[in-house]
This record gives structure tokens, C-alpha cells and sequence, in this order.
């Protein structure tokens, strides 16, 4: 079901249970008496597809990981999660919440311009490909919008149902692509 469908039959007790409800309707939502929060060991990340240019530069893939602050991209979705720096989310065995690279800005144009990928001649442009839901696109806008900020990269947003996202993805189509991991 997409999220609108669900969220349209929950309302009308066509549905008892929604583990996730769509970003944009979180504040509407959470002051309902029915409202609950419970843990779910679900995390979102960035795919790079390195075996091109320029996601195959691990500079690169460093400058875009430093370019974003996962803050501001919980913020934008309802500010109910907690912002990932592994796949691990918190409470799993193994999570370390001193893996992954922060948010710094001056660390990713540093890595930007080590890169070799940015050559002045011409701005850089990535595609990212994400599940046409409602939470997937706000993170991709914001995303696209970091990038833009931090790097100066252009950032198209590719949106596509799941399945024929997990195609594009097997054929290699993409350099970026929102996924997701869950225990």
C-alpha cells in the first residue's frame, strides 16, 4: 500500500496498526490518543554505485558523507527518529555510535577538492534514486538540497515505485540510491 492509502484506511478502521506514518502527517498524528512510539531497528543510508566515476573516488563518497547532516534530514521527517551513523541502528548488538563520518562542512569541501572531481569546467550533476513515498522523497529533497549547499553538486531525484527501484538498482543505473535496512 502507498502511504496515502493506508493512512486513508487506518483513519476509517479499514486498518488497525501503521508502523510508519508518512512524514507530512506526524505532527496531525501525535497528539492522537492512539499515537505510540516504539522502537523499530530500521535504518535509512545513501547506496553509491563505485564502480563509476565519480562514486568509484572514495574522496568523493567521504565529501557527500561529510556534506550531510542526518540532524536536519531527521528534522524534516517528524523529528521521531534517531539520526544514523551505521547501519546498526541503536539498541542492536554491534551498534557504535562512533562509526560513520558527522556532518562537518569544511571536511567535505576539503575532501571535495581532493577528489579530483570537481575540475571547474563544469559543475558536477549526480542522480538519486529513491522509493516514491512520501518519507523517502522529503529525505531526497533534502539531501539534494545539502549537496547543492555544502558541494555545489546539482542533484536530480529519481523517484520510482519499489519495484522497479530494486531494477534500477540491479542494473547499475543510478550513482546515489536511498535504501533502507532493517533487523
Amino acid at each position: 500500500l502507498d502511504d496515502q492509502t493506508a493512512l486513508t484506511l487506518f483513519e476509517t478502521g479499514g486498518l488497525d496498526f501503521m508502523t510508519e506514518i508518512p512524514s507530512l502527517e506526524l505532527k496531525r498524528f501525535s497528539s492522537k490518543p492512539e499515537f505510540r512510539l516504539f522502537p523499530y531497528l530500521k535504518t535509512s543510508y545513501l547506496g553509491f554505485n563505485v564502480t563509476k566515476f565519480p562514486m568509484s573516488s572514495e574522496r568523493f563518497r567521504r565529501a557527500i558523507a561529510h556534506a550531510i547532516d542526518k540532524r536536519r534530514l531527521v528534522e524534516a521527517i517528524g523529528g521521531i527518529y534517531t539520526p544514523a551513523s551505521s547501519f546498526l541502528p541503536k539498541g542492536m548488538a554491534g551498534y557504535d555510535p562512533r562509526a560513520g563520518l558527522p556532518f562537518d562542512r569544511i571536511r567535505a569541501q576539503s575532501e571535495f577538492r581532493l577528489s579530483g572531481v570537481d575540475t571547474g569546467a563544469a559543475p558536477v550533476r549526480l542522480e538519486l534514486l529513491a522509493y516514491n513515498l512520501d518519507k523517502n522523497r522529503v529525505m531526497a529533497e533534502v539531501i539534494q538540497a545539502q549537496l547543492k549547499d555544502v558541494l555545489g553538486v546539482a542533484v536530480s531525484v529519481e523517484l520510482y515505485d519499489p519495484k522497479a527501484f530494486r531494477a534500477q538498482i540491479d542494473l547499475g543505473a543510478y550513482p546515489l540510491w536511498q535504501g533502507m535496512w532493517g533487523a
